[in-house]
């Protein structure tokens, strides 16, 4: 009985991923219907995130109300924090939710762009995740500037269900997201979170919404002469303490781009140029000093990139000419 019990068990996912080649959808059509399914469907859930040897549980809350789209996000384990983000329309398309769409956007300097040319996608098999089956879409990248992402997408609502990402090397996962509950078609006038409203809360700016082309423009006048593939500007500004601020995606990963002029002689006790780096899951935060001969600079990269694209990206900022921003009539 055990020997039969073993055998049932090694086959039964390779006798799912068969019937699942039969069947499944495209991955670009999961893809599809994951964007469109995030932010339109109301749904709440309660998820793990993994990474390195730690596990924290938070819960999800998504309401459309009245085409006002709001998203709470509860963290059930350590300190209580409540994050909170809006969209004044569930119908506003991000720049990274029509690249993963598989929409090809076109920059106003000629560029063209589309998660297509950077990653290879298929969909790999089925699985069965918080009791609700799942299709799994494999995506990977074309070359080792950016992480591979492994995708469970709900066969019913084409919500996530599970997201792992994988290392530059594809071998070793980084960080684990998945649901162990979900209920979607919940009312959101009335559903009832469990969660009390008494934590610290932490507003999220929304994503700028875009149309077909990118014409954003930003005042920085230290700009990276490398990037990946791939990757276009999303966002920018300037703060006193964090100096320009630039964010750029591919549609799959993002990362922020800070340069913080700093007095010629400060960085004299650094030593090397890469001053410190940490990762938490696949997040990464590099923090450098650039002695570039009378403007050195601090420069800290943020997003969920590989340790070396961050160094050649931090590495790559100069000193640019910016265009004075057209006069107001």
């Amino acid at each position: 009985m055990r020997s039969l019990l073993f055998s049932l068990l090694l086959l039964g996912p390779l006798a799912t991923f068969a019937r699942a080649q039969d069947s499944a959808p495209s991955a670009q059509e999961l893809l599809n219907k994951l964007v469109t399914s995030l932010k339109t469907e109301n749904y709440a859930g309660d998820f793990t995130w993994e990474f390195g040897s730690r596990v924290e549980s938070f819960r999800l809350v998504h309401t459309v109300i009245d085409a006002k789209e709001t998203e709470k996000l509860y963290r059930l384990t350590g300190s209580e924090i409540e994050f909170l983000r809006s969209s004044p329309s569930a119908t506003c398309g991000t720049l990274g939710g029509r690249l993963l769409a598989g929409g090809e956007l076109s920059s106003s300097d000629g560029q063209h762009f589309g998660v297509n040319d950077n990653y290879r996608m298929s969909v790999v098999g089925s699985d069965r995740i918080a009791g609700r089956p799942a299709w799994l879409v494999n995506i990977l990248p074309m070359d080792e500037d950016r992480y591979g992402v492994l995708l469970a997408v709900d066969q019913g609502n084409g919500l996530l269900l599970r997201l792992v990402v994988f290392d530059a090397q594809k071998r070793s996962g980084l960080e684990r997201l998945q649901f162990v509950s979900m209920t979607s078609g919940i009312d959101p006038n009335t559903y009832v979170s469990g969660v009390k409203n008494e934590k610290p809360l932490i507003e999220v700016t929304p994503q700028q919404c875009v149309g077909d082309r990118v014409s954003l423009a930003s005042a920085s006048h230290w700009k990276p002469t490398w990037l990946p593939s791939g990757y276009v500007m999303t966002n920018s500004s300037y703060s006193d303490d964090d100096g320009y601020m630039e964010t750029y995606t591919d549609g799959l990963s993002s990362f922020s781009l800070f340069v913080r002029p700093t007095p010629a002689g400060a960085g004299g006790g650094y030593g090397r140029i890469e001053r410190h780096f940490d990762m938490r899951g696949a997040a990464l935060r590099l923090i450098s000093f650039l002695p570039l001969e009378q403007d050195p600079v601090l420069v800290t990269v943020v997003g969920e990139i590989p340790l070396q694209t961050a160094q050649k990206i931090s590495r790559s900022v100069r000193r640019v000419a910016v265009d004075p921003p057209p006069p107001e009539h």
